[in-house]
Formats: C-alpha cells, sequence, structure tokens
C-alpha cells in the first residue's frame, strides 16, 4: 500500500512538471527544469516518452521546449535522445544535440561512439554536445583528433570550433595544426577556437601571425582578433596589430590592442592618430574603449578623449568617458588643461572627472575654483560638485559659498562618518536637482573578512536614481562609494537602480550595480565594484557580451537590444538575441546566444602606500549560437 502511494504521488508530480516544463512563462519553465534534476531515475524515466513525443511536434517553440526537459531527465532519456540525433530532421538533430550537452558526462560514451558513424552531419552534432560539456568532455578528445583530417571541409571546422570550447592542452594539440588547413572556413574556425586559450595559446602565435598578412581582408581580421586574445605578452604581436592599425586601417586590430591592455602601450600613438581621422561611431569608439583598457600609459591620449566627448553618437561619447576614468589619476594635467576648452561641454566633463579622483585632484582645486564664474550653469554646478567631492578645505569652502552654505551631503566623499538617521534622511535638493531624494531601498552585502557594506538606494521624483555604499565604523558608517546618473533636464528619466547585487568569483567578492532602462528588461548600464581586503570600492571594467560579438556577425545581422546578464557565486553568464534586417522589434529570427563571462586581471597591494589596487575586467569568455525557434 505504502508503494502504490509512493508511485501515486511521483506520478502527480512528473504529470505536474510535463504542463509546467512547456509553460509559455519562462521563469515557470525554468523553475520546473531545476526541479526535474532532483527527481528519482524512476520518475525521470516516466516523463521520457511524453518528451520524446512533443519534440517531433511541429511548433518550434514545444519542440525547444521538449529537448530541453529530455536534457535535464539526464541519463535515462540516453536512448531517446541518440535516436533523435539521427533523425532525418535537420533542426530535430541539432536539438538533440543542445540536449545531449545537457545530460554531460554519462552520455560521452555513447557520444564518442557515434563519433565513428558514417554520416558526417550525424558525427558533427555528436560533437557539439561533447562542446557544451566544456572540459567535461575532455576524455573525448583522441575521438575528435581523426575528424579534424576527415575530408569533409565542414565537419573539420565543426571540430575545431567544439575543441575550442572543450579547452585543455590536448585540445590545443589537435588545434594548431588546423591553421594550416587548406580550407579558409576551417582556418577561420580555428582561430575563432583559438580565443578562449588566452595566454595558454602563445605557441599558436607564429602561425596566427602569418594569417594575419593573409591576402583575404576577413581571414586577417580574424587573426587580428585572435593576437589580441592569445599574443599577451608578445612585442611582435602588438607591432603588427600596429601596422595594421595605420596600414590596413582595421578597426578589429584596434580592438585587439585593447584585448592586450597595458601590453599594447606603444601604439597609443597609433590610435590618437586613428582617433583624430576617423570617421563613424563604432570605430572611434572602439578606440577610446582600447585606449581605456591600455589604462594609464595612455595618459597622451586624454585631449583626444576630451574631444569625443562631444561626440554627437552615445556610443562614442560614452567609451570615451569610461577611457579617461580608466587611464586614472595620471589624466589630471589633461583634465585641468580642459578647463579651459572653448567647448562648455568638455569643461564641465573635465571638472566632473577631476571630482571622481576625489583627493588625488586637490592639484585641480585653483583651476576649478575659477571656472565656478562660468557663463554655463552646467559647468558651475560640475564645478561646485566637483570641489565637494575633492574635499580639501579650500575645495569645501569654494563650494559651500556658490552653493550659499547648503552643499548637497550626497556629494561629500571624505572622512565624515554618518549615522544611520542621517542615511535614511532626504537630501535636499541642490541646483540642478528638482526634489529631495529619499531612502528607496538598502541591502546587506557580504565583504571579504566579517564585514557587511551597507548599499543605499536613493530616489527622487523627477530625478535620476543615486547608490551609496557604506562601511560599517563602530555603530556609523564611512560613504566608500556614491554612483548618480547625468542630471541634465534630457535624462533625468533615463533609468531606474535595481538592488544593487553580491557575488563572488574566485576569491575576490564584487558588488553589482544595474541601471534599467525604460522599454525593455534587456536594455541596462551594468557597473561593478571590487571589494578590496581593506574595504575600499574600485570600478571593474566590463564588456558587455553583444560587443564581444559583433565581428561575428554575418551581412544582415544586428544586435538590436541589450544582453541579459546574471551574476552569482562563481557564475557569470549571458544571453542575447540577434535580428536579421527586416525582422520586427519583437520577434529576432537570426540567432539566441548564451555564453560566459570571465574575470582577467589580478589584485595588487602597495606595501609602501599600504593600498590595494587591481585591474580587473568582467569580460565575454564563451559564446554558444542557437537557432531561434519557431511559433
Amino acid at each position: 500500500m505504502l508503494l502504490f502511494l509512493f508511485v501515486s504521488a511521483l506520478s502527480v508530480r512528473a504529470q505536474d512538471l510535463k504542463d509546467r516544463l512547456l509553460s509559455d512563462d519562462p521563469g515557470v519553465r525554468m523553475k520546473a527544469l531545476a526541479a526535474v534534476r532532483g527527481l528519482d531515475d524512476g520518475a525521470k524515466a516516466q516523463l521520457v516518452p511524453y518528451f520524446a513525443g512533443k519534440v517531433r511536434d511541429s511548433g518550434r517553440m514545444t519542440r525547444s521546449y521538449a529537448s530541453q526537459a529530455l536534457g535535464q531527465v539526464g541519463a535515462p532519456a540516453l536512448p531517446e535522445l541518440l535516436k533523435l540525433l539521427r533523425d532525418p530532421d535537420t533542426d530535430l538533430r541539432y536539438l538533440a544535440s543542445q540536449a545531449l550537452g545537457m545530460v554531460g558526462e554519462p552520455a560521452l560514451p555513447a557520444l564518442v561512439a557515434v563519433l565513428r558513424e558514417p554520416d558526417n552531419d550525424v558525427r558533427c552534432n555528436a560533437a557539439r554536445a561533447l562542446g557544451q560539456m566544456s572540459a567535461t568532455a575532455q576524455p573525448a578528445i583522441p575521438a575528435l583528433a581523426p575528424l579534424s583530417k576527415d575530408p569533409d571541409a565542414k565537419l573539420r571546422s565543426c571540430v575545431a570550433e567544439v575543441l575550442g570550447r572543450i579547452g585543455g592542452p590536448g585540445a590545443l594539440k589537435v588545434l594548431v595544426p588546423l591553421l594550416s588547413d587548406s580550407d579558409r572556413d576551417v582556418r577561420w574556425a580555428t582561430l575563432n577556437a583559438l580565443n578562449p586559450f588566452g595566454s595558454s595559446a602563445r605557441e599558436a602565435v607564429p602561425m596566427v601571425m602569418a594569417l594575419a598578412k593573409d591576402d583575404d581582408s576577413v581571414t586577417r581580421g580574424v587573426a587580428y582578433r585572435t593576437l589580441g586574445k592569445i599574443g599577451a605578452g608578445n612585442s611582435k604581436v602588438v607591432e603588427m596589430l600596429r601596422w595594421a592599425v595605420r596600414n590596413d586601417k582595421s578597426w578589429i586590430a584596434i580592438y585587439a590592442l585593447g584585448e592586450l591592455g597595458p601590453d599594447a602601450a606603444s601604439a597609443v600613438p597609433d590610435l590618437v592618430v586613428a582617433l583624430k581621422s576617423t570617421t563613424g561611431h563604432y570605430p572611434r569608439g572602439t578606440i577610446a574603449l582600447s585606449l581605456g583598457n591600455i589604462g594609464p600609459a595612455a595618459k597622451d591620449a586624454v585631449p583626444a578623449l576630451m574631444q569625443l566627448w562631444v561626440d554627437a553618437e552615445p556610443y562614442s561619447r560614452t567609451q570615451a568617458i569610461e577611457a579617461v576614468s580608466k587611464i586614472g589619476p595620471v589624466a589630471i594635467p589633461a583634465l585641468i588643461a580642459g578647463l579651459k576648452d572653448k567647448n562648455a561641454d568638455i569643461r564641465s566633463g573635465a571638472a566632473w572627472q577631476l571630482g571622481e579622483f576625489h583627493g588625488k585632484a586637490a592639484s585641480a582645486v585653483p583651476e576649478l575654483i575659477s571656472l565656478l564664474r562660468d557663463e554655463e550653469a552646467t559647468v558651475r554646478m560640475n564645478t561646485a560638485q566637483a570641489l565637494a567631492k575633492i574635499g580639501t578645505p579650500e575645495a569645501m569652502a569654494a563650494a559651500s559659498r556658490v552653493s550659499g552654505g547648503q552643499i548637497n551631503p550626497w556629494t561629500v566623499h571624505g572622512k565624515r562618518l554618518w549615522t544611520k538617521a542621517e542615511i535614511a534622511a532626504p537630501i535636499p535638493p541642490s541646483e540642478g536637482q528638482r526634489d529631495a531624494r529619499k531612502l528607496d531601498s538598502e541591502v546587506r552585502i557580504p565583504a571579504p573578512g566579517v564585514a557587511v557594506l551597507l548599499a543605499t538606494i536613493h530616489r527622487g521624483d523627477g530625478n535620476p536614481d543615486h547608490l551609496a555604499v557604506w562601511g560599517p565604523v563602530g555603530d556609523r558608517y564611512e560613504p566608500l562609494a556614491l554612483e548618480g546618473w547625468d542630471e541634465s533636464e534630457e535624462n533625468r528619466s533615463d533609468g531606474v537602480l535595481a538592488p544593487p547585487g553580491a557575488f563572488g568569483h574566485g576569491n575576490e567578492r564584487f558588488i553589482h550595480l544595474e541601471l534599467r532602462i525604460p522599454g525593455t528588461a534587456f536594455l541596462h548600464e551594468d557597473t561593478f565594484f571590487w571589494i578590496a581586503p581593506d574595504l575600499t570600492l574600485h570600478k571593474v571594467g566590463f564588456q558587455a557580451a553583444p560587443e564581444g560579438y559583433l565581428n561575428q556577425l554575418k551581412k544582415g545581422e544586428g544586435i538590436w537590444k541589450g544582453e541579459m546578464n546574471k551574476f552569482t557565486n562563481d557564475k557569470m553568464e549571458f544571453e542575447f538575441f540577434i535580428w536579421n534586417e527586416g525582422d520586427g522589434n519583437c520577434c529576432p529570427t537570426a540567432g539566441h546566444v548564451k555564453g560566459e563571462y570571465k574575470l582577467v586581471g589580478e589584485r595588487k597591494f602597495d606595501p609602501a602606500r599600504k593600498t590595494w589596487s587591481a585591474d580587473f575586467r568582467i569580460v565575454p569568455a564563451t559564446y554558444t549560437r542557437m537557432a531561434i525557434e519557431k511559433q
């Protein structure tokens, strides 16, 4: 009797999951997929016939959901998935490969066996399933290696792509010879496959440099990109990319130099020349992005970057602003010079950026004080805010005079400690601010050691949201970071701050801040802080996943909206959609991309100054492109 009741309960639960796994609501579907993992093999087996039937449904969406369900069922679904892998329907074979990749290690022996079958399409899909498993599939590399020499170039390309996802020394050993393959598409696939290896693929650099001299411009571009990924520490790579910037006029080479970071310091003069001579907002924005990634060594580029602050295109302007911030306090002399620029927007931007350097910009105080008499109100406002942030007695006195003694306490970033009541009190209006900001929400964030930081969001009608992060000092709090957005009239309602999140990666802790733009959940701006061991906060560079994918788009394709990101402990994931030219705003048809970010850079401690710093960046690591399911 007890056994009957137990089986009945499993049946009811399985039936409930059948309905929820095919839900149109992604949230319901994801929870149901997670629940499948918790079932025992007997309960999972009950689901297999049902979803094996549904995966042959005429609706692409139903097919996709059903195949995902089979993937979550795991080993009990292997026989059905292997049948689907050999199905005449191309879409079914592809979906089966995706599901088999979800099964993971239990599917390895069966997939290795499929690699020996005669049908190349079936073998390629089996290889793609292995690629989805990443490092888990490394035991299958000996079975994949012979396929890299198959007469079918499409199969060789497929194997190269898969080996790039699997990674490891064994995969690299098979990949390097494919750089000299007779087929151009195979060489392209191999170049792209090397990117995730980073500097561990340095043995491939000479062959990639040879391809960077190819007569075919696309091959050169793909090779430039790969050199940026694997060529760290190699001065010959930098020189080749500099040549490509000067002579090939390649924006991909410019991007690759940025990927090399400080190693590309010698390229700064070439990038400055390109910045002044290039037209088109995307190339200019890419140059600015690369200069920012090079860091302090790009200080001579600051005057040219400041001229980009008035660019008509937001991408160019945003990247130029971010670049000067990344270059850091070594930019202060150029910013002080910018306070005298004839363009009011540049004067205003220079003042704002000097304020962001806080006390390190104390040398700018005399010039800033003189700018308090500027004819433009926005310049005066940003200057007063900057002086308050710099916080020296001279700067505070000048800012207080301008504001009639009512400095917005938000701007003060110094040693003053705040009580909880003061943090919760409304922030009074100041010049350019419509209404008082009130405490909207607070989140406690675990930090290194036993510390817990406090993050607060302050919101006011008609004003952009602001964030503060506070460190505990006894029963009071010290402001560690203050983040706000442009208060100009046209940007007052540009976005809403979501409650900040925290996540760990390796031994490091980070804060994630998301400014959500109205219209669609895809559009947002992400800001990250590294929490140092001494609880100081340091901004982290971030490259959104779509930026890194642009050079992989085909003609007529585009990424119209942003990406969906998920940052949790030791997991940094993204997904986004690709539109074909002519697609409606609602309905992309070109593809669906998922992948993971990686953290690059390292922390540093200056024993003389007893200060922490880091050059951390969060950048895309892997991309998996999938077909869009048709309704």
